[in-house]
């Protein structure tokens, strides 16, 4: 493969998890979801200024007690906005995804533990909510 193989097999995996996360999310699956997110990891937004805090395993919680998108016919629009690798073992996925009619900014902050990537922090912003169709 040549000098860059490690880049083409790090952007490669990458984007597998990338597809797992939106797979996940849409068809509700928290299993699926916890196979990627490390444990410890939490998720990230700002409500009315303030810093909210969200441990995933209670995300999960969420994710099995809510219909999940696929289940309800919800459309799906998924967008990757960026990719930056800056070592070996870190890396920053950027990317827009609609879930339930609210358009969200994600930013996935991974890490790669022996040879596998995991999501140890998401950040997000919601963008816009949709009318229902």
């Amino acid at each position: 493969m040549g000098a860059h193989s490690g880049v083409n097999d790090t952007h490669a995996a990458i984007l597998a998890l990338w597809s797992e996360y939106r797979d996940g999310i849409y068809e509700g699956d928290a299993n699926r979801l916890a196979a990627i997110f490390h444990p410890a990891a939490s998720m990230f937004y700002v409500s009315g200024g303030d810093l909210v805090v969200t441990p995933i395993a209670k995300y999960f919680d969420i994710i099995r007690n809510r219909a999940a998108p696929r289940a309800s016919g919800a459309g799906r629009r998924e967008r990757l906005v960026s990719l930056a690798v800056p070592s070996p073992d870190s890396a920053v996925l950027t990317a827009t995804i609609l879930i339930l009619q609210k358009s969200f900014t994600d930013q996935l902050v991974l890490m790669k533990q022996q040879d596998k990537w995991l999501i140890v922090a998401k950040t997000y912003h919601l963008d816009e909510e949709l009318p229902v169709q």
